[in-house]
């Protein structure tokens, strides 16, 4: 008894700071902290910074004691004053105060109790919190790393307790992102080993947060602390910190295997792409892609939730964020298009995994889509250029019979789908400025040549690209089957006065465009679709310029098309034949409304009755041919400004048999004709060197008669030359397919002479 005497009187001589500290614990737990010291304590504090240092380490001291004692009233009564010294004191001697606190958090989160734990990371978090005027570089926060992840992993019997301890670790690593990575100087967080800890915990939680089907989430719900950590750590992630966010995000999802169904990491990559800086995101998408690299030969579900995954990311990106490699990213995404389509038809599995392949292919061509809709146009117009570099094409080293002979195999065939599938999601996003700005010549080349190539679906969705990328007005869609094909009138057009620049285009390419199309409906295995096709391209061509020019060029065509359906030895089917009437029908209506001419579209109406009365069948359209109400229509019609005037010149001069021609062809230019020509040129230069008034005439006199005796010759030369052409206008594209193509050496799709072989 009288040694505590002793030791208590003795106690009071002890140093000031000790005995500041030991008054602010009550003599009973429950009566909680001595306000009163604990203000004393903190002017002591502020007032002699330097014995911050002492101060922390005798209450570390003490809270040791307490938590060994399991005294844990006390422990938190030593908690609350840490945290009220911490919040009050700044001074530069406070890191020495900081070490002494972290040992006392240390101390709590080892111990086995939840309270001390949840305590212990309460704590910590209030001290991250705080702006520390001179950061500690030697600080070491390893262990609240580790401690706070395995904390997210805690699988308690108690699921109260479990929940606590969740949330408590999240809100430390959350409290350990805030202290240390708005510092580079400071610990590393993003080190691998660290971050390979912080990021699958964060994961985790989500997913244990969609495997409970939590619909209403408060503030404390575990999963909505995690997500708004992933947010921040993204959030404050540099250029060069990106890939280590990222790398064990696709590690987790690999290894817990999320990727099918991939509905979570749909959602863990949104809260990426929306979090991460805008300039970053293409980081992520370069990742993804190396990741779908990486994992070539995984299934192919696997393949397509991470391809889905991509084109997610892609919609998310920012216009500027798809990154320097634009081509490189396209070339990935047909590479694996093009092993997806091989391991297709070269594999004998089951139909489940043919199927698994169709939907990575889908993925695949939706995200060229999606990438395609971020880039500038002129970047689009490279990017369907280097799509089509990896159209399938035979060798063209081969003579033309030998290359008749070789046929495509299935994959190749299926692969040349693809790609016109993804051509045509990358023309849905491309509003050209011009024609020539699109169709470079390359370009043209490759897409039109798709369009004749042996299979009718390829042949259609080259010519669906074509009048995509043409249509600029959305006119298209008004002049299918839904318009004026289906009714035979007028429909409402949104045309505008063309461009100099596509004129000029479309008298530069016009007999190559003619061609294609003509040897495109001549082909054998054509449907109805594809003869559709066709004609919405010519009438998506006629609403887009809307000239005279253009579609008096285009009326030939169309009259080509009439003449091989009504010619027997076509080898086209009757529905063919029937679908080629309508387009001359629908054609004309359409000319009509164009061009304001109100007889040519009265008589192709006619025309349109006449067929739907007769149906679709070969005879009853023949015999529609061949009623006298179609010369009267004709008759009403000619006229020098009708534009089929030569047409129905040529339908009276003919007899009634099914278009076929008269054997004499009627004389437009005679020979006195070309005699007078060529004489009179002869006595002009004969009349011109003995002339006395010549030898006498001045240089620019001479000049004078000169020019006009050129423009004389000129005009006599056009007459002939216009004549010459008649026949050329109305037996348009008499010639078959055959013929066309029937010259050896030449390719089908190479136009050497043009204006020679169009017609």
């Amino acid at each position: 008894m009288a040694t505590s005497h002793i030791c208590s009187c003795f106690g009071n001589f002890g140093p000031r700071y000790k005995r500041l500290v030991d008054n602010i614990f009550p003599a009973d737990a429950r009566s909680g902290l001595v306000k009163a010291n604990m203000d004393k304590l903190i002017f002591y504090a502020l007032s002699s910074p330097e014995k911050l240092d002492r101060i922390g380490t005798y209450l570390a001291r003490k809270l040791t004691r307490f938590v060994d004692r399991k005294r844990y009233d006390f422990v938190r009564i030593s908690m609350e004053a840490l945290d009220l010294l911490l919040m009050a004191c700044h001074a530069p001697s406070l890191n020495l105060f900081v070490e002494s606190f972290l040992r006392m958090v240390q101390k709590l989160l080892e111990s086995p109790e939840a309270e001390l734990q949840v305590l212990g990371t309460s704590s910590f978090v209030k001290f991250a919190n705080i702006e520390e005027d001179t950061p500690s570089y030697h600080r070491r926060y390893d262990f609240f790393v580790s401690k706070f992840s395995a904390m997210c992993w805690n699988d308690n019997e108690n699921q109260k307790h479990r929940q606590q301890i969740r949330t408590s670790g999240l809100r430390g690593l959350q409290g350990v992102v805030r202290k240390t990575v708005s510092d580079d100087l400071q610990v590393n967080l993003w080190d691998n080993t660290h971050i390979s800890k912080i990021v699958p915990s964060l994961l985790f939680i989500l997913e244990e947060s969609e495997k409970s089907f939590n619909e209403f989430q408060s503030d404390d719900d575990p999963a909505h602390i995690a997500e708004a950590c992933l947010r921040e750590l993204m959030s404050r992630a540099s250029f060069g910190n990106i890939k280590s966010v990222i790398n064990p995000v696709l590690n987790h999802l690999n290894s817990s295997e999320l990727w099918v169904p991939n509905e979570f990491a749909l959602k863990v990559f949104k809260i990426i792409m929306f979090s991460v800086q805008n300039q970053y995101n293409y980081v992520v998408i370069q990742m993804l892609l190396s990741y779908l690299d990486a994992s070539s030969k995984e299934s192919a579900k696997k393949k397509a939730g991470v391809v889905s995954v991509l084109a997610e990311c892609v919609g998310l990106a920012t216009g500027s964020s798809i990154g320097p490699a634009v081509l490189e990213v396209f070339n990935t995404l047909l590479r694996h298009l093009r092993y997806s389509v091989d391991a297709r038809f070269n594999s004998s599995g089951h139909g489940c995994k043919l199927e698994d392949e169709m939907d990575f292919e889908q993925s695949i061509v939706h995200t060229i889509g999606a990438f395609a809709a971020l880039l500038p146009d002129f970047q689009k117009t490279d990017v369907m250029l280097f799509i089509m570099d990896k159209f399938p094409h035979r060798n063209t080293n081969q003579h033309t019979s030998d290359r008749r002979s070789l046929r495509f195999t299935e994959s190749d065939v299926e692969l040349q789908k693809m790609l016109l599938h993804s051509l045509r999601q990358v023309s849905v996003s491309y509003n050209p400025t011009s024609l020539s700005a699109v169709f470079s010549p390359s370009f043209m080349d490759a897409i039109f040549h798709a369009a004749i190539v042996e299979n009718p679906e390829v042949r259609q969705l080259a010519l669906e690209v074509i009048f995509a990328l043409i249509d600029r007005h959305n006119n298209s869609k008004n002049l299918g089957l839904n318009g004026m094909l289906k009714d035979g009138k007028e429909i409402q057009l949104n045309v505008e006065k063309c461009p100099k620049q596509d004129l000029m285009f479309f008298q530069k390419y016009h007999d190559q465009i003619i061609w294609y199309l003509y040897e495109s409906a001549s082909m054998r295995t054509n449907n109805v679709s594809n003869i559709l096709a066709i004609y919405v391209t010519m009438a998506t061509i006629s609403t887009e310029m809307s000239e005279m020019e253009v579609i008096s060029q285009l009326v030939p065509l169309v009259f080509g098309f009439q003449n091989m359906a009504m010619k027997e030895e076509s080898k086209i089917s009757t529905a063919c034949r029937c679908a080629l009437h309508a387009v001359v029908a629908a054609f004309l209506i359409l000319a009509a409304q164009l061009l304001r001419l109100e007889t040519l579209s009265d008589y192709a109406e006619e025309v349109y009755e006449m067929f739907k009365k007769a149906g679709c069948d070969y005879k009853g359209i023949r015999v529609a041919y061949e009623h006298q109400e179609l010369s009267g229509v004709l008759a009403r019609t000619s006229s020098p400004e009708s534009i089929v005037s030569s047409v129905s010149n040529e339908l009276d001069g003919q007899p009634s048999s099914g278009g076929t021609r008269p054997s004499t062809p009627m004389e437009h230019i005679t020979f006195q004709i070309l005699k007078g020509i060529i004489s009179d040129r002869q006595h002009v230069n004969g009349t011109n060197i003995e002339s006395p008034k010549f030898a006498e005439s001045s240089f620019n006199e001479i000049a004078d008669i000169a020019s006009y005796q050129l423009q004389e010759f000129n005009s006599k030369l056009d007459n002939v030359l216009e004549a010459a052409l008649i026949p050329l206008t109305t037996s348009a594209l008499s010639i078959s397919t055959v013929s066309i193509s029937s010259v050896p050496g030449d390719d089908t799709f190479e136009l050497k002479f043009p204006q020679e072989y169009i017609y």
